[in-house]
């Protein structure tokens, strides 16, 4: 993590993206458990209803 701390903020992102990573490798279950906290946090703030209009967007499709 001492990248984390490079005065380099480029070298720190990949750094702190880098961990990230690792983490969601070697925690098998822990990508359903971030989509599912990620999902609840979207309904919170935008609503069931404003959730579904936000996917019907598809804002995060391929174009």
């Amino acid at each position: 993590m001492d990248a984390a701390r490079s005065n380099d903020p480029d070298a720190a992102t990949m750094a702190v993206l880098d961990m990230v990573i690792d983490q969601l490798v070697i925690n098998k279950k822990l990508p359903d458990q971030v989509m599912a906290a990620v999902h609840q946090m979207a309904v919170r703030l935008l609503g069931e209803q404003g959730f579904a209009d936000f996917c019907a967007l598809r804002p995060f499709a391929a174009q």
